[in-house]
């Protein structure tokens, strides 16, 4: 330490030991690795002065080392941010200075051998309203130990939290309601699966757990006595796939939703004779006076930290006693599919969140029926009303960063005023907030995902896989998804959603090399595709009024804005030839296809289908779209004749999902994510022949792949791959 010669190094909550070579928050000790310790070391020697890049690259790499430095810094400084439990959005320790190295944030103290007055911090950085974008906090949170026997287990995009970071992220911000306080002092993590453990609700009294987690190898109901010491109760076991346990306001009972037998069902709380109340829907939620089950008609397809319902699913109620079945929402109204229902403490009113791929709303709606109000928009998702019913808590953001808030109610149940931060979460999601009965008692699911992108090698003589997947990004740059090969075959586009960014455009090798932003912030999740020169990409750009698409030059950056559409809510794929876009559109609650020209010129309407029909992708030659469609059960491919025709139907699984996303060179395959007993994988399907194939054999159902797209040279398909982890935590609320 620069000759001082102190033993002990004090800054902020933390304590240095030099010489046990020990980081100690009070009485935790934290570890780190060498290269983050080093790091920790020069800035603690110059508080409020420059670590250049440099300096760093000399200490940690004498003697001329070959390492690719500027990764190697980021990702020390990485580790250096999760071991302080800082926030590279919005830093409290480590400042990054663009270009130039990096800056500790807060006064030292040295003692021991040497004591030195506290180094005034630098004045911090100013950062953007954490109630704004839900990026523009982001947090760095730090990792969880990971099971060591999956082999895709080293290509985290995000990381876990460790054992006890979620007490001091809650001591950090206690921001609660009046009349209530959640008591950090107590909160303690129930379960400790290396899988997921999810949607946790408390009994009436607070003093047991009911969850679902997939430990067995299925996901079955589990019940937890929450006195220490106590082990779980398995509570159902036909490998049904059952979640979203719910607990009657009298404790008797469990209703929950199984995957593989479909509807809600019902289970005493103590075990014993399941009965079938409702044969479809999922998300049960008791009433207060335990008369209803409100429900959501459609179930959300995986399990994935962004999985949101999509349309045409609505709200429903069944009464436990005789089953009597009422529908509460209409398609459409609000727009987006409509989920995650929750009863007003007094029983009034049932809130509910609205979304598809780009809404998020939080609506309500009487418990009679009625006209849905709108409550809450801007990304909006998951509400749950405080147990006194004076405010409504929900999640924020579709990743990688998340925010917990709260919205205080009116006497009506309307919201009023602005609504609160509680917690920026950072790239864990806190899932399925819940509250006991009693009003005593709170419990949530912390979600996190690991997601890259994959490649597959392919055979161009029988389009069958060749060895197994391989990962083509190994980085913790947020999700990455929707890729695309230029129409030459050299280089794959995706959009990256960045933590504290918008999504972008980002190009690479096909070996995964070369990754290189495209200068291309987009406001959808999908960019729209490729111009037949292999050099320019299109995309849209939102503002409050306008959807402009714009086109961007790869090679030389030129950016052109190229019309402004009317397209709210829409995914678009440009055309082979580069002069029309197919989209789908929604009107009266249901989604149909359309093409319009790049240029100019009125769109046509393309589908009148009564069912939705979504996510357009184009053959090579442009006479056909390949889209989705619900149907059968699940949601099933379609082939579209473009110059106009009836949707010819692909696939029949029942009860399956199939979302394709891109075609074969000779046209003739459709490259599709597909689900199956509620495990993803890649496929292709024959438009002649209607023969399906396998591509990928993933068998656990806490990972999703999607959007695959075939190389030109028919000898590669690439794809989004991601893998949910979580577990489950209480606390109590004063």
């Amino acid at each position: 330490m620069g000759g001082t010669g102190a033993e002990t190094i004090r800054f902020g909550e933390f304590e240095l030991d030099l010489r046990a070579g020990e980081l100690r928050r009070g009485s935790a000790r934290i570890r780190l690795q060498e290269q983050p310790f080093q790091i920790l070391l020069m800035l603690l020697d110059e508080p409020g002065g420059v670590v250049t890049r440099e300096e760093i690259r000399k200490r940690l790499w004498p003697n001329d080392t070959v390492v690719e430095f500027d990764h190697s810094i980021g990702t020390a400084i990485k580790k250096l941010r999760q071991a302080l439990d800082d926030e590279a959005g919005s830093p409290r320790y480590v400042e990054t200075l663009p270009r130039r190295g990096f800056r500790l944030m807060v006064p030292v103290v040295k003692s021991a051998a040497e004591v030195e007055k506290p180094t005034a911090p630098p004045a911090p950085a100013s950062s953007p309203d954490a109630l704004g974008r839900e990026a523009a906090a982001a947090a760095s949170v730090p990792p969880r130990a990971r099971r060591g026997t999956l082999a895709l287990a080293g290509l985290a995009v995000v990381v876990v939290c460790a054992l006890g970071w979620l007490g001091w992220r809650l001591l950090k911000t206690p921001r609660v309601p009046a009349g209530e306080t959640l008591d950090v002092s107590s909160l303690v993590q129930v379960t400790s699966s290396t899988g997921l453990d999810i949607d946790p609700a408390l009994s009436p009294d607070g003093s047991f757990l009911a969850y679902s987690s997939n430990q067995s190898g299925n996901y079955e109901i589990y019940v937890k006595p929450l006195s220490p010491g106590s082990r779980e109760v398995q509570l159902t076991a036909d490998g049904g796939q059952n979640f979203q346990p719910a607990w009657s306001p009298d404790g008797k009972q469990i209703a929950y939703h199984s995957q593989k037998h479909g509807g809600i069902w019902l289970i005493p709380a103590l075990g014993g004779t399941t009965r079938l109340l409702s044969d479809f829907g999922s998300k049960p939620e008791w009433s207060p006076d335990g008369t209803e089950i409100a429900f959501q008609s459609v179930d959300t397809v995986d399990l994935g930290v962004t999985a949101f319902t999509m349309p045409p699913s609505t709200i429903w109620a069944v009464t436990v006693q005789g089953g009597v079945l009422r529908q509460l929402t209409q398609p459409g109204n609000p727009v987006g599919g409509h989920g995650a229902p929750v009863w007003s403490p007094d029983g009034k009113r049932i809130a509910f969140s609205a979304t598809n791929t780009s809404v998020g709303e939080i609506w309500s709606v009487a418990a009679g029926g009625g006209a849905p109000l709108r409550m809450l928009g801007n990304g909006a998702l998951s509400p749950v009303y405080a147990p006194n019913g004076k405010a409504l808590y929900f999640t924020k953001g579709w990743g990688p960063t998340f925010l917990l808030m709260r919205a205080a109610l009116s006497p009506t149940g309307a919201v009023a005023g602005a609504p609160e931060l509680i917690e920026n979460t950072g790239q864990v999601l806190y899932a399925h907030l819940r509250f006991s009965a009693n009003g005593k008692f709170a419990t949530f699911s912390e979600l996190s995902a690991l997601n890259n992108l994959q490649s597959v090698r392919i055979s161009p003589v029988t389009n069958e896989a060749i060895g197994a997947p391989e990962a083509l990004t190994h980085d913790t740059n947020g999700r990455k998804t929707g890729p695309l090969f230029s129409p030459d075959g050299k280089t794959i586009a995706y959009s990256i959603l960045q933590v504290g960014e918008h999504w972008a455009v980002w190009l690479m090798d096909t070996d995964g090399k070369n990754a290189r932003p495209a200068d291309a912030r987009q406001d959808t999740p999908l960019f729209q595709g490729w111009f037949p020169d292999s050099r320019r990409i299109a995309y849209i750009v939102r503002d409050n009024v306008h959807n402009t698409l714009e086109s961007l030059d790869v090679i030389s950056g030129k950016k052109q804005a190229l019309r402004e559409l009317s397209l709210a809510n829409s995914t678009m794929r440009l055309s082979p030839d580069g002069k029309q876009f197919a989209y789908n559109f929604e009107q009266g609650g249901a989604q149909n296809i359309w093409i319009v020209p790049v240029e100019s010129g009125p769109p046509r309407q393309l589908t009148f289908d009564k069912d939705s029909i979504t996510f357009p992708s184009w053959s090579p030659d442009g006479k056909f779209v390949a889209c989705e469609v619900k149907r059968n059960g699940g949601t099933q491919i379609v082939l579209i004749p473009t110059n106009g025709g009836a949707p010819i139907q692909l696939t029949a699984d029942q009860d399956g999902n199939n979302w394709p996303h891109d075609w074969s060179p000779d046209g003739d395959k459709i490259v599709f994510a597909g689900q199956r007993n509620g495990v993803w994988n890649i496929w292709w399907v024959s438009r002649r022949t209607r023969q399906e194939k396998q591509i990928t054999h993933y068998t656990i159902n806490n990972t999703y792949v999607r959007y695959p797209s075939w190389s030109p040279h028919g000898d590669q398909i690439v794809y989004e791959y991601a893998e949910t982890t979580g577990n489950i935590w209480t606390m109590r609320v004063k």
